[in-house]
């Protein structure tokens, strides 16, 4: 393509997003990291463009190449500017390279903008010359996406879509305003032809069906082909009929802001907005595309389109006006099916510009309606027929023609965003195989000028572009829509003879594919002919388009021309398809009239495309316990050793909400077969989940070559050991008299004993010795000692699992003991849980081995072993030396009133059961885990928390108490929530955090204890909340200006204050003032300002002012002051000041408030 000059300068800005080889947007530290080394070596780079290849024009008009810091958002970020001389010998600067974060909070785009370029040769220079400078200056392990969405996002963030926004540079104001009435007709068009963002959550919105016979079709059901302009309706827009962008009269920057209904400088985030600073009209409609010659395609679109306008507004005919109607149902099409969509024509055209109407609203050669978007566009091509001729435009509207009429191989329409749909059907919905195809269409696509990705894999359109364009120069009788009309093919003076054969049986991506080519013409002279060849695979009956070369050769008469490799290089690109596949050439000679002449088909070969690598588990585990290291190890196989080099081998832990987190990275040369260990401690954050997978990726050249994960393995959190009961010390005494006995038991609650007086029925026999009457107690409850450490308690219970209740002995009278026994402090009755007392069994007599009685003396002969417990936690001497005294009082009381008490014979005699039960008191043990709903909090509003609780001893129930803390990252920890809590068994308690009243932080994490008796017994720590600030519009509000003058003069300095408010903010945010005094006819002066926003609170901004001159016929000003942060116009304010014409070079400044 030659140097074509343009009839308007001509500028781009193009956002491109940066990711890492999955494809995800760049965050956080690795985002600051990036970019700084982007930045380092970009000017370097572009000033070696410059020096080595630049075309003249470039050279005389590049002034220098520096580097400047600008403060966005409370940073300081460098940028490569230009500086450019302009018609006149004025310079311009122009921030050509460097991020742009006022959009995205969330993460920078790289922003390419192209000084303004006079001819199509100077435009592609530089888009290809920035490309390749962001390429060529990136770390390795990254890249550039250049399409309108991030396809990984799983939804739509503000401000985080990727856009190209075209300025035409025209200083004339009436042709200014004719060309933006006539583009503002063809906006659906454009973004018919342009939409680019297809994808989101890894896949499109719908359905996507393929058909291959006998030409290609795409067919995408219920497939959004802009999810750019879908969601981001902050950036373009008015998406409504009432507020679309109007036709304008005359350039009334007022009127376009009333009926928008937006004001500046947020008016000119718009579809199309011809009022900017630099005398341009900017074109914000379309997508990111994804190569050079499609967007110098659309430029030539828009440049023929304005000179169009401009030829019709010097001619004085009537300006198109199409209803904003027509034009917002067009839109909408366009944005959910591109060429696809339904087209709406305008019926009051037909009336008003008829003229106009049939072009826009009927093919202007068979005279029917356009229905579609893609008919549409074909009649807005025959509308520019004669512009495109005249500028020479022809050869650059190659790739939007095979979008719109086909090629051989494709069915039209096939827009950007069909052809992605295309390479997402091809790819079996691995998108893997999508992110890496998107990254190499950006280095294989935007750093040429000619070459796109539907030409090159469907081929050139089958129309040559006068046949595409201009009118036939006699009149032919009109066909159905999609029905071509046969044409007398011409026949050619000489035919074309050959054979081709390949030399290999098997090729690798990337090499040339070694081939030999015969031709033979019958011509009498040399013959100019064109080789298009092909690699093509087949599988079954379907043949699609691998790559292709395109060759302009001649023929000598009478001899066989030969044609090798080297002449037509052919090879399959890198990661074409992932398993081998069987392919041909086929090499099409044409003439130069396009004539078809020979097609020769080679014999098939074997292509292999990627690396063929598998990964295996050498060992591996179905379950991890917290706590300790496991050591796994992977097998990594290559069969195909030809693709030789480095590999890289990464190890990732994949957790339960699909979070991947790298652990081992490694590099492997000429990999053949490799075993790969990886440490796994099962500890922090692997330990708070339930499952876990390990994630193996192999890669080349960049690409996901092999991958492999493990099924779920189970985390298994480790539980605490329950303490050991101590065991009691046992012995066994086999002869015992009750004076040598001496209890040594834990003292027990001792009710008081009375025996009540009987009255006696028979004389009693005078016994030798008088023995005291036995002590008849009730039966003890059981009890719970506070303190930590087990107690014990003995219990003797008969070896039968069934006994009858004992009878209980009831004396006939009641002695009250002298000295009843007392209760240490630290003891209470042992109860069940549920609040009922123990019941024990007892044994006939009502007796306790460990209770002192008098016994007689045949009695203790007769005594059988017993057992006595002494529990190693044993009351002290002192209360079991009470408890013996209180005893001796008892029986001397007793032996004061002689009761009569019933012999047991020898055969009913106590029977003291060997059986020995020994409970224990269990410290209490909670299980406590604590997880974040919510991975986002945005402040202002809430984070939801689930805090799951079980007793796991349910021996004790309460009270337990609950406390939550905030734990900011890198900050200190503050409480924030304290409950008391019952715990029978489970319990889960919803929380609602939200940051008021505490530090704020970019990230943060909710701990949790749980504590009983003023000791934590637990704790658990959720996983890390992201924060991030609300819309500016919530987080700053105009409240008014203050310390307005009560008049002022010309010449005279004020400072009035903006009152703002400023809440939730997270960070310093950088916020722009403009002041504009006008009269109620003009305005007068403007002026901005910039500050800085650290914290919440309420600011006044001062707004120094000193009005150079007012006209003499004001007697009153308005003040407007706007606030903006990040180009979003949050508000502003008026005030009046009445004039007091009078010189002064007085400053007067009122009191500040």
């Amino acid at each position: 393509m030659g140097s074509k000059q343009l009839p308007f300068t001509q500028g781009v800005e193009i956002e491109l997003q940066i990711v890492d080889q999955s494809g995800s947007l760049l965050q956080g530290q690795s985002l600051i990291r990036v970019w700084d080394h982007l930045l380092k070596r970009a000017a370097a780079t572009l000033e070696k463009r410059v020096l080595e290849g630049a075309p003249s024009i470039v050279r005389e008009r590049l002034v220098r190449v520096g580097r400047v810091e600008k403060e966005r958002q409370g940073r300081r970020l460098p940028y490569i500017t230009v500086s450019y001389k302009m018609r006149g010998g004025k310079n311009v600067e122009i921030y050509a390279f460097g991020p742009d974060p006022n959009i995205s909070q969330v993460t920078w785009i790289l922003e390419l903008v192209t000084p303004p370029c006079e001819t199509m040769e100077e435009l592609g220079w530089w888009i290809k010359s920035l490309y390749l400078v962001a390429l060529d200056s990136l770390p390795s392990g990254y890249g550039i996406i250049s399409i309108g969405f991030n396809p990984k996002e799983a939804e739509y963030r503000s401000g985080v879509t990727f856009g190209d926004h075209y300025h035409i540079g025209i200083p004339d104001g009436r042709d200014r305003l004719a060309a933006y009435n006539v583009l503002r007709c063809f906006l659906p068009h454009l973004i018919a032809l342009s939409v680019n963002s297809p994808f989101m959550n890894e896949g499109p919105t719908g359905n996507v069906k393929v058909r291959r016979m006998p030409r290609v079709t795409i067919l995408g059901q219920n497939n959004v082909r802009s999810l750019r302009l879908k969601f981001n309706k902050g950036q373009t827009g008015p998406a409504d009929k009432d507020h679309y962008i109007p036709f304008l009269e005359r350039l009334d920057r007022r009127q376009f802001d009333k009926i928008v209904s937006r004001e500046p400088p947020d008016d000119r985030f718009v579809d199309m907005f011809p009022f900017t600073d630099y005398g341009t009209i900017e074109i914000r409609v379309f997508d990111s595309q994804f190569s050079v010659s499609r967007r110098l395609a659309l430029v030539a679109i828009i440049q023929a389109l304005a000179y169009k306008a401009a030829k019709l507004a010097k001619s004085g005919q009537r300006l198109p006006d199409v209803n904003s109607e027509v034009l917002v149902d067009n839109r909408d099409k366009a944005i959910e099916f591109g060429l696809y969509g339904k087209f709406f024509g305008d019926d009051g055209l037909s009336g008003s510009n008829k003229q106009f109407a049939k072009y826009y609203n009927f093919n202007p050669d068979t005279g029917k309606p356009n229905t579609k978007l893609f008919e549409a566009v074909h009649s807005m091509l025959k509308f520019i027929q004669g512009e495109v001729e005249e500028l020479g435009f022809q050869e650059y509207l190659k790739p939007v023609l095979a979008s719109v009429m086909g090629t051989s191989q494709l069915e039209p329409p096939c827009s950007p965003a069909d052809y992605l749909l295309y390479l997402y059907h091809s790819s079996g919905g691995e998108f893997k195989r999508v992110t890496s195809n998107l990254i190499k269409m950006t280095e294989d696509f935007c750093t040429s000028l000619d070459e796109d990705p539907i030409t090159r894999l469907f081929g050139a359109p089958e129309m040559t572009i006068r046949e595409a364009v201009a009118t036939p120069a006699s009149a032919t009788p009109p066909v159905a829509t999609g029905v071509t009309a046969p044409v007398a093919v011409p026949v050619s003076a000489f035919s074309v003879k050959g054979s081709a054969s390949v030399g290999v049986k098997q090729v690798i991506a990337e090499e040339r594919i070694p081939f030999q080519l015969s031709l033979s013409s019958n011509s009498s002279s040399e013959a100019h002919v064109t080789i298009l060849g092909k690699v093509l695979s087949k599988e079954g009956d379907e043949e699609a388009v691998i790559s292709t070369a395109v060759k302009e050769v001649s023929l000598k008469p009478g001899k066989e021309s030969i044609f090798k490799e080297n002449s037509i290089p052919l090879a399959v690109p890198f990661g074409a398809f992932s398993k081998p596949k069987s392919c041909f050439l086929q090499f099409t000679v044409r003439d130069d009239e396009k004539n078809e002449l020979a097609k020769i088909k080679t014999s098939s070969f074997r292509v292999i495309a990627t690396p063929n690598i598998s990964i295996r588990p050498s060992s591996l585990h179905k379950k991890f316990e917290e706590g300790k290291t496991y050591e796994m190890s992977f097998q990594v196989a290559n069969t195909t050793p030809q693709f030789s080099g480095k590999y890289q081998v990464r190890i990732f832990h994949r957790f339960p909400s699909g979070v991947l987190k790298l652990q081992t990275e490694k590099s492997l040369t000429n990999l053949k077969e490799a075993k790969i260990p990886h440490s796994l401690k099962v500890g922090g954050e692997i330990a708070k989940e339930a499952h876990l997978k390990v994630r193996v990726q192999v890669l080349y050249k960049g690409r996901i070559v092999g991958e492999y994960e493990t099924p779920n393995i189970e985390v298994i959190p480790k539980v605490a050991p329950e303490p050991e009961p101590k065991k009691p010390e046992i012995r066994v005494v086999t002869k015992l008299t009750t004076e040598a006995y001496s209890p040594q038991v834990a003292p027990r609650v001792k009710p008081e004993v009375t025996v009540k007086p009987t009255p006696r029925t028979a004389p009693q026999p005078t016994p030798p010795k008088t023995h005291p009457s036995p002590q008849v107690r009730p039966q003890p409850q059981k009890y719970r000692a506070e303190r930590a450490e087990p107690t014990l308690k003995l219990k003797v219970v008969t070896p039968t699992a069934k006994t009858t209740p004992p009878k209980k002995v009831r004396p006939k009278e009641k002695v009250k003991p002298a000295a009843p026994v007392r209760m240490s402090r630290k003891t209470k009755p042992k109860t069940h849980p549920a609040g009922k007392p123990t019941r024990e069994k007892a044994i006939k007599p009502t007796l306790r081995v460990s209770e002192a009685r008098p016994t007689s003396a045949k009695q203790a002969s007769e005594t059988k072993s017993y057992v006595k417990v002494t529990p190693k936690a044993t009351a002290s001497r002192s209360v079991a030396e009470g408890y013996e005294k209180s005893r001796t009082e008892a029986v001397k009381a007793a032996e004061a009133t002689p009761a009569k008490v019933p012999a047991w014979p020898a055969a009913k005699r106590v029977r003291e059961s060997k059986a020995v039960e020994v409970s224990a008191v269990e410290p209490p043990r909670v299980s406590l885990y604590i997880n974040s709903k919510d991975r986002e909090l945005v402040l202002g509003s809430g984070c939801n928390f689930e805090i799951d609780l079980k007793n796991l001893n349910l021996d004790i129930t309460g009270d337990f108490w609950l406390n939550l803390y905030y734990c900011p990252i890198g900050g200190d920890e503050v409480l924030v929530g304290h409950k008391r809590v019952k715990l029978f068994d489970k319990k889960r308690i919803g929380y609602r955090f939200k940051m008021e009243g505490v530090q704020k932080a970019k990230r943060f994490k909710l701990r949790a204890e749980v504590i009983y008796n003023g000791l934590v017994i637990e704790r658990s720590e959720s996983g890390e909340v992201q924060v991030r600030s609300p819309g500016v519009k919530r987080m700053f509000g105009i409240r008014g200006i203050l310390n307005v003058p009560q008049n002022i003069m010309p010449g005279v300095r004020i400072l009035p204050l903006l009152q703002v408010e400023a809440r939730d903010v997270l960070e310093p945010i950088n916020v722009s003032v403009n002041l504009e005094v006008s009269s109620q006819e003009a305005s007068i002066q403007k002026e901005a300002y910039f500050y800085a926003i650290r914290e919440d609170g309420t600011y006044f901004l001062p707004m120094p002012l000193r009005i150079r001159s007012i006209p003499s016929d004001v007697n009153k000003v308005s003040l407007e002051a706007s606030l903006n942060v990040g180009g979003v116009n949050v508000g502003s304010k008026k005030a009046s000041i009445p004039i007091t014409q009078q010189a002064s070079i007085i400053e007067v400044i009122p009191p500040l408030i």
